[in-house]
């Protein structure tokens, strides 16, 4: 405790750097409280955006939204011209822009003075759907008084009161499994470097609603360190089913799927093919599109055309082109001419004639190999054959 103290006075007592995005007027500068928790802030004025501007952060993503409206050409075009140094990359996509930046450790806030702050964080960030889980075994009346107390912190931390929630997470005494929690909440949130290495986030011995918890955090602190991987261990303890209705935990999953191919990536895969009902869901089509791709990276392209072809019923319209295609694609690289064809045959039955002219679609057909094949002579696609590659993973795992 004497450390977190010492940590916690040095971060209130340390200044953030302040910078403003080159060629864009500043807006009044953010409260110290907010600069407390901040290495650095960079405001960009005026924005220029309608009145209903709403902005949304994804950190684990390193990347912001700014839902901005009719001047969304104007503000990137200025934004190109005089990029910033936290999200230097701008994408405008419709009405939107989609900030890239340097650092998971991002916040970022529309104030009143019309401008858009964002801020590089000291602390894991606290806010938006990669913030700290809030488990609902944890919710309720009837909490005895350290527990309780606890809940206030995490609720002050979600209104935006770190301050206040980092002063009741220090009042919830010492010994015992939920100063172990107050312990874990206070890392996360006064010392930069706080790691899931450390027996803090050993959930063993826990109560099963504190060592979900426990586990989730400490997932979610290796992925903010670039290693969502490692974190897949401690979601065992949720067990698939848990993980598939956890919006945090479907997130640090994706990160897995998506990073590079690694001791451990199996396990990735594995969850994701024991999710009940896997093509469900808003993010199922980005799940479903990185599994595949990681299936892929991991010599199974036939399986990987499976994941594709078993959720193509969730695909938007916009998107079923490239799906459709990719799926076509794996499959003919596993040599499985057969299913290839019925993709194409599909695509061309659901798609429009200028769609399917596409270069992309017209170099695929060109580059046939063989003539007309029945699927007749092609291996059913099932999720048996899907479970079945995942043991066969697994057990590849084991043996290395």
């Amino acid at each position: 405790m004497l450390l977190l103290a010492l940590l916690l006075a040095l971060l209130l007592a340390t200044p953030a750097a302040t910078a403003t995005a080159p060629a864009l007027p500043a807006s009044p500068a953010p409260s110290n409280a907010a600069l407390a928790f901040a290495d650095a802030v960079e405001r960009i004025a005026p924005l220029g955006c309608d009145a209903s501007a709403a902005v949304r952060v994804r950190p684990l993503d390193s990347e912001i939204e700014l839902a901005c409206g009719r001047g969304a050409r104007s503000l990137a075009a200025r934004l190109a011209r005089a990029p910033g140094a936290l999200c230097p990359s701008v994408e405008q996509r419709g009405a939107s822009l989609f900030f890239h930046c340097t650092t998971r450790r991002i916040d970022a806030v529309l104030t009143g003075a019309g401008s858009l702050e964002l801020r590089s964080l000291r602390t894991l960030p606290w806010r938006g759907v990669d913030g700290p889980p809030v488990l609902r075994a944890m919710q309720g009346e009837g909490l005895d008084d350290p527990l309780k107390t606890l809940r206030q912190g995490d609720t002050a931390l979600t209104q935006g009161d770190l301050a206040g929630a980092i002063g009741l997470w220090r009042s919830v005494g010492k010994g015992g499994h939920v100063a172990r929690l107050a312990l874990e909440r206070l890392c996360e949130m006064t010392s930069a470097s706080c790691t899931a290495d450390r027996g803090l986030f050993d959930p063993i011995g826990l109560p099963s609603e504190m060592r979900e918890d426990l586990a989730l955090r400490g997932a979610r602190l290796d992925a903010y360190a670039g290693n969502p991987v490692a974190g897949l261990g401690r979601l065992a303890f949720f067990g698939p089913s848990r993980c598939a209705e956890t919006p945090l935990c479907r997130r640090i999953l994706l990160m897995a799927l998506r990073a590079k191919v690694t001791r451990g990536s199996e396990d990735a895969l594995a969850l994701f093919l024991s999710f009940p009902q896997r093509n469900e869901g808003a993010d199922a089509p980005d799940l479903t599109a990185a599994a595949s791709s990681l299936s892929a990276n991991l010599g199974a392209p036939r399986f990987a055309a499976g994941l594709l072809a078993a959720a193509t019923g969730g695909v938007a319209q916009a998107q079923l082109s490239d799906h459709l295609l990719r799926t076509a694609q794996l499959f003919r690289s596993a040599g499985d001419e057969p299913h290839a064809e019925a993709i194409v045959d599909f695509a061309v039955s659901r798609l429009d004639e200028k769609t399917v002219s596409s270069s992309g679609w017209r170099a695929f057909t060109q580059r046939s190999a063989v003539g007309p094949q029945s699927l007749d002579n092609a291996q059913p696609i099932a999720d048996a054959e899907l479970a079945a590659a995942a043991a066969a993973l697994a057990r590849a795992r084991d043996v290395h």
